[in-house]
Parts: structure tokens; C-alpha cells; sequence
């Protein structure tokens, strides 16, 4: 979506027990608004929002793009998710599904506290030159200035959230 444009904003926390595990908040195009009206309504869409706008509107979901990183949580973060202090390590992932014509049609972002989420790969070693968008490097920031490359053989890699925000990148 263009910054400017006429937007649907749905908000949502998600709760395990009494702890909120999750805020996230999906746009929509406005454009939406007439085909697909329950996006409007706080009410919870069991098909999920995706699959609703698909059924109204025929638009057909054909791929997503997510981007994780990692941040300082801001206040709005804090009381969303009920954490103590603000500029606590917190994970964000933008979700982005395109149809066949590759326009979007929802984007989404996703809060998680710490300790909430875990992203995990499986991968089969590559024999050759790897492609590009397949390249995974840690850059480790707790004292060393070394880098790993992920990607040349498995392995299980763990870390800190503390030092997170600054040492993971993606190329």
C-alpha cells in the first residue's frame, strides 16, 4: 500500500492463559471495504481475514514475504502487551501476501514479547554457489567480531535477546 492511501486497520492480542503472547495489527486496502465488509467489524473472522477477502472479492492468495527483526519495545508495545519496561527486547514480523498479480493484499505486523518466539529452519546442505536470497549470516555481537555463515552446514545456533536486536542480519 502507498503511504497516503485509504486503509482497513484490524487489531488483535493474542493471550495464552493471562499472559498476552502476541499484538499484531493487519491493513487492508479500503477498496476492500465494500466487498469484504466484515474487515470493519472487530469480530473475529474464523475463515482468517486472507481467506475471507479471497471468497468475496476471488483475488487468490499466491505468495507472502515475512521480515523478522528484532527492536526496543516502544510504550504502545509495552501496554499492548502488558510488558514492565519499555525498550525491552521485543521480536517484530511484517507479513506481507500478494496475489497473482503480485498486489498486496494484506500487511501485517506482529509483536512478540521475549522468550515467545522461536524461528526455525530446515535446509538440506547446497553443493555449489548458494543463491543469494538464501544466505543467512549471524553477525555476533556479545564481544566477538567474527561472522558465521549459517547456510553452509546445519547447525543450531542459539542467543541472547538481549544483544539480538543488534546481531541478526539477513543478506
Amino acid at each position: 500500500l502507498r503511504e497516503g492511501t485509504a486503509t482497513i486497520r484490524r487489531r488483535r492480542i493474542t493471550w495464552d492463559g493471562d499472559d498476552r503472547i502476541e499484538s499484531s495489527t493487519s491493513w487492508f486496502s479500503a477498496e476492500l471495504a465494500a466487498q469484504a465488509p466484515r474487515l470493519l467489524s472487530t469480530e473475529r473472522i474464523r475463515t482468517g481475514t486472507v481467506g475471507y477477502v479471497e471468497e468475496q472479492t476471488g483475488r487468490i492468495a499466491r505468495y507472502a514475504r515475512d521480515r523478522m527483526t528484532a527492536r526496543a519495545a516502544g510504550e504502545e508495545d509495552c501496554a499492548a502487551l502488558g510488558l514492565a519496561h519499555v525498550n525491552a527486547p521485543v521480536l517484530l514480523v511484517e507479513h506481507i501476501v500478494y496475489d497473482g498479480a503480485d498486489s498486496p493484499i494484506e500487511f501485517a505486523e506482529a509483536i512478540y514479547p521475549p522468550g515467545r518466539f522461536t524461528a526455525e529452519q530446515r535446509y538440506e546442505p547446497y553443493v555449489g554457489i548458494m543463491p543469494a536470497a538464501l544466505r543467512l549470516r549471524w553477525w555476533k555481537n556479545c564481544g566477538e567480531k567474527g561472522r558465521v555463515s549459517m547456510m553452509r552446514r546445519r547447525r543450531d545456533v542459539g542467543f541472547c535477546m538481549a544483544c539480538f536486536p543488534r546481531s541478526m542480519q539477513v543478506s
